[in-house]
């Protein structure tokens, strides 16, 4: 008796499919936490789990799909790894408008604007930072929420200050 495995669908099927879940999973975590302050992803989680588990099509539906990606991506990995010495042999780094490049076929110039990207992401990384830090100064208990003393417009304000490194006058103007 032969056994013949059925063909793996084209690329373009799967994708197809696999997004037709995902809206169906994003349309259920958007109606869940639409009108929620806080979301905590693990008992999102659980009733994302208890909700779809019940749906027999949609759970051999959704696996299918996952798996086929999941053995791919794995699979991948494993034989990417097996050829790459250092992350850097296959690193490709962002360089500007559209361009991607190798780190080591980086030439002078893309390292200056590969650095001055990391820089700039980093500096907006740091002013989110500060102003967290700036705006939990101004709470004096455990039980008040941002929203009780800064509204969306002023946290914006005080963003723009410290990512253009501002007096501390500046920032309490905004505050």
């Amino acid at each position: 008796m032969t056994t013949t495995t059925k063909p793996l669908p084209p690329k373009a099927i799967v994708e197809q499919a696999r997004e037709r879940t995902r809206v169906r999973v994003r349309n259920w975590i958007n109606a869940r936490i639409e009108d929620r302050s806080e979301v905590d992803l693990a008992l999102l989680r659980d009733e994302a789990i208890r909700e779809f588990s019940r749906d027999d099509h949609f759970v051999q539906r959704f696996f299918e799909e996952n798996l086929t990606t999941l053995v791919y991506d794995i699979a991948s990995g494993v034989a990417a790894q097996t050829r790459v010495a250092s992350r850097f042999d296959r690193w490709l780094e962002h360089v500007g408008e559209n361009r991607h490049v190798r780190v080591l076929a980086m030439r002078r110039e893309d390292l200056a604007a590969a650095e001055t990207e990391r820089r700039a992401r980093g500096r907006h990384e740091i002013a989110i930072a500060d102003l967290f830090a700036f705006v939990r100064s101004k709470l004096a208990s455990h039980e008040e929420v941002v929203g009780d003393h800064f509204t969306a417009e002023q946290l914006e304000s005080l963003l723009a200050i410290f990512e253009t490194g501002g007096s501390a006058a500046e920032k309490e103007t905004k505050s």
